[in-house]
């Protein structure tokens, strides 16, 4: 447009950072940048460089001052605990966050009389009246009063398994990496120890990310644990939490004949309690074992009868119902798995905390002081103007931030991929829906006939959510087959292509396809493909339905709580808290599990999250179908799952994005070998087309790629 866009209250930059396939891992800092301001870009470039890089002073009279210094120092921090190297990337964000900026709006210091009013869309129009006569439109002052910041789908397995040529987060790194005296400080059996003495880290491949140390970040890290206000006795305690992580990686098992589990590494088990601050017989018995609650009515107890190390036990059918544990052993692998969960949601735990730690110290409401705007240009001026609003009473207008996962299609892909490919349906039919959708509904109010004769098409990915999101859906199918007895990742799949009406007949010439799904003869019982926006996709269903169950074995709850670190103990306390809630809410005709449905030694009973969440809220929703929240069936278990939440917190999230005029920011890799001034066409011409990009360029050339508003024309022409 000729004119400069109208003002917004409310506006977000959707940040995707890779739009192709197989493409997942840029990582940069980004900045939206108004329609209007290219021109002048390049002149502004240089005046911020030629500011030093600590020109932002806390004591300075800018109220936001500070915290515009704890939103950018809290970048580092989020790296440090939530990125990693990959294979495309040093630096790559292993989370998704939305980070809502804060923005008081202030009446304009103009010798005119501005008034700010807020059209029906949602967008600010700016009025003003000169006091001289002539026309002077100024617009108001904001001032950054905070941010807060909403993080998604953090991915917990890489903290105890990551691929070669890649790292698990980088905040591990950067602890060994610092001084030894400062390490002995933490926890002393850490002081000479390097990334290879623990197994969930390993050697690593460098030591330096984008051509900064580990030892160099760490210290970035420590002023910025600062800024938020992370010191002393509480950064001792993080930091001694990160070491529990790092040493569970260094207990080993092993079984006996009769598949009964056992510690090997006693010497690290014994580590591993002093620095929890538990007994180390107690975290061996929660590690190789696991307390099952038995629904039963009043009974006396033979313990000369025993079966697979479980005591029988006679009923005499008098009495009202109980409910009593007894122990089962776990096999060397199922221990394994109960030690790795213990690690992943530690970690997650400790992440989930940081990031409300920054949020206490940035969001406005908590920290932000009007201040007069004239105050800054007059210093006889009162820093806070009379009977002014205190940061509570203020309704801020928001910028948003959303910087997601791109895309991603791998030789393997797993829960975790369908997840995040799931948040990218999402934003691409929003995409769609702010691209196309809204042109035509513009060339309808105009009254311009001519376009419904062009045939103008865009692909509508509703089909996809819908074969996600909808009645007997992936979410509903995985769901049940989490909450049957003896569920499997085979069940899932055989339900899933049954539901849906694929398969492949071996002998016959019929495919296994369909429009939205398809199957193959040689695909394993837990493989199935999903024909996504950006292309098809492959799945390996291995681990389904353990990763969807969102629990931890209570054994170990029990443990972390027992715990003399104060950080891992209150946040567990937190989470047992929340599963008692949780358990209340269950449907009453939610199976009890009895003595007949006991799992054997052998069994697996150990079960893990791959992904720690937070919750978000949100008022209305943007579609009829694919936002509203998801309605329990009759009957149904209630408590919720992995992707049930994380499908609640995209609803949230974009019913948030429906109050706001959205922009995008699309990162396109220009090569797989992430070499300068080299360009790959194949590569590159495919995420431009599996983006949308090709086809918003292509609705453009074919309707009305120039537009001008009407007084424009008249005055022009």
């Amino acid at each position: 447009e000729d004119e400069s866009p109208p003002q917004d209250k409310n506006s977000t930059d959707a940040d995707k950072e890779e739009a192709g396939v197989s493409t997942t891992d840029a990582k940069d800092t980004k900045q939206g940048v108004p329609d209007n301001e290219f021109d002048t870009i390049e002149d502004e470039k240089q005046e911020e460089e030629d500011l030093p890089p600590d020109h932002i002073d806390p004591a300075s009279n800018d109220a936001s001052a500070l915290i515009i210094l704890r939103v950018l120092d809290s970048n580092p921090l989020l790296e440090a605990f939530g990125s990693a190297k990959t294979c495309r990337n040093d630096n790559s964000s292993r989370f998704s966050k939305y980070n809502r900026l804060q923005f008081h709006i202030q009446s304009s210091t103009s010798t005119s009389t501005n008034q700010i009013n807020l059209s029906s869309d949602g967008e600010q129009q700016l009025n003003s009246t000169s006091t001289g006569g002539a026309t002077a439109a100024t617009a108001p002052r904001t001032t950054l009063a905070g941010c807060i910041c909403e993080t998604y789908l953090l991915e917990k397995s890489r903290v105890t398994s990551h691929e070669t040529g890649e790292r698990t987060f980088h905040i591990f790194y950067q602890l060994l990496s610092s001084p030894s005296v400062y390490k002995a400080s933490i926890w002393e059996f850490l002081g000479d120890k390097v990334p290879q003495d623990f197994g969930f880290v390993g050697k690593p491949i460098t030591n330096e990310i984008e051509g900064v140390s580990d030892a160099m970040r760490f210290e970035e890290v420590i002023m910025a644990l600062q800024t938020v206000d992370i010191t002393g006795d509480i950064l001792r305690t993080l930091m001694r939490a990160l070491c529990v992580v790092l040493q569970l990686g260094n207990i080993t098992f092993d079984q006996n004949e009769d598949e009964k589990a056992f510690i090997k590494s006693t010497d690290e088990l014994d580590r591993l309690s002093e620095v929890l601050g538990v007994p180390s017989t107690e975290i061996e018995e929660a590690l190789i074992q696991r307390k099952i609650g038995v629904v039963h009515s009043k009974y006396t107890a033979d313990p000369t009868k025993t079966k697979n190390n479980i005591v029988e036990m006679k009923v005499d059918g008098k009495g009202k119902e109980s409910q009593e544990h007894i122990k089962v052993d776990l096999s060397a692998h199922d221990a394994r798995e109960s030690r790795d969960a213990f690690a992943k949601e530690i970690y997650a735990r400790l992440f989930n905390w940081l990031v409300e730690n920054i949020n206490k110290v940035t969001c406005a409401e908590d920290n932000y002081t009007p201040v007069n705007p004239n105050s800054l240009s007059n210093a006889s001026s009162s820093s806070v103007p009379p009977n002014a609003p205190t940061a509570k009473q203020i309704e801020f207008g928001i910028i948003g931030l959303l910087d997601i996962f791109g895309f991603e299609s791998f030789e393997v892909n797993r829960f975790e991929q369908l997840c995040i490919n799931h948040a990218n349906e999402k934003l691409q039919q929003k995409f769609t829906e702010d691209v196309f959708r809204s042109v035509l509904k513009e060339y309808e109010m105009e009254g311009i006939t001519d376009m419904s004769s062009k045939h103008l098409e865009y692909e509508d990915n509703q089909g996809v959510l819908d074969l996600v999101e909808g009645k007997l859906g992936l979410i509903d199918l995985l769901n049940e087959e989490c909450f049957r007895p003896k569920g499997s990742d085979a069940g899932f799949v055989n339900k899933l292509l049954n539901t849906h009406n694929i398969s492949y007949l071996k002998g016959k010439n019929k495919v296994g396809e369909t429009k939205l799904m398809f199957t193959k003869r040689h695909y394993r019982d837990t493989q199935f493909g999903i024909v996504h926006y950006a292309g098809p996709v492959v799945y390996d269903a291995t681990r389904f339905v353990t990763k969807n169950q969102d629990a931890l074995a209570n054994d170990l709850i029990e443990i972390a709580i027992r715990s003399q670190n104060d950080l891992i103990r209150t946040e567990f306390q937190k989470l047992l808290a929340k599963n008692k809630s949780d358990s209340q809410t269950k449907s009453p005709s939610t199976p009890s599990l009895t003595k007949n449905e006991l799992p054997s030694s052998n069994n697996s009973l150990s079960s893990t999250r791959s992904f720690g969440f937070n919750r978000s809220s949100g008022q209305k929703s943007i579609s009829s179908i694919s936002n509203q929240p998801r309605k329990q069936r009759k009957g149904r278990i209630r408590a919720e799952t992995v992707w049930t939440k994380f499908d609640t917190q995209l609803r949230d999230l974009m019913s948030n994005l429906s109050y706001t005029k959205t922009r995008y920011v699309r990162c396109i890799v220009p090569n797989h070998e992430r070499k300068p001034l080299v360009m790959d066409l194949k590569y590159t011409s495919s995420q431009l087309r599996y983006s949308g990009i090709v086809s918003a360029a292509t609705l453009s050339r074919e309707a009305f790629p120039n537009q001008m508003k009407n007084r424009t024309a008249v005055d022009r022409f």
